[in-house]
């Protein structure tokens, strides 16, 4: 009797230092009000925002296998304020071939001041060279700061190069 075995399925994390523990932000780039701070279990993770009127940014470039059957982007983050700010938001972008997509918007609303869990597919991007990033605004009222932490980018069943 002959077994059929599924193949083995490869996986990277396409990002480098997702955990932010390098103790430095290295690859990550940012601009505006962004840079490490505490982490979700650990020392280190990234922030934006917590001024008033402000966009900040934390991104990185990485390119996305050919043939992929999934890339999933996942991340933990928290908005941490003193009470609701609605119009404090954190998107989650990307950049690619002169496009620039908010993949998911997250605003400093219930619960604050706790770590969640958020997840894009990017599968459709497969083959390209993307810049992911977070772009933190905040409006003139009682600013939040977002933290994120434990960022990757899992692509699977894709040709490594």
């Amino acid at each position: 009797m002959l077994l059929k075995t599924e193949p083995s399925v490869t996986c990277l994390d396409l990002l480098s230092n997702g955990d932010f523990e390098t103790v430095a932000l290295w690859p990550w780039l940012t601009d505006g009000a962004a840079g490490l701070g505490p982490g979700r279990l650990t020392d280190h993770g990234g922030w934006l925002g917590g001024q008033n009127n402000s966009q900040s940014e934390l991104f990185q470039t990485i390119t996305i296998p050919a043939g992929s059957s999934s890339v999933i982007w996942g991340f933990w983050w928290k908005a941490e304020a003193a009470s609701a700010q609605p119009d404090d938001v954190l998107l989650m972008r990307l950049e690619y071939s002169g496009n620039e997509p908010i993949l998911k918007h997250l605003a400093a609303t219930a619960p604050l001041n706790t770590w969640r869990y958020e997840s894009v597919d990017l599968t459709p991007y497969s083959g390209h060279q993307v810049l992911i990033g977070f772009l933190a605004t905040t409006d003139g009222s009682v600013p939040a700061t977002f933290r994120v932490d434990d960022v990757t980018v899992r692509a699977c069943g894709g040709h490594t190069q």
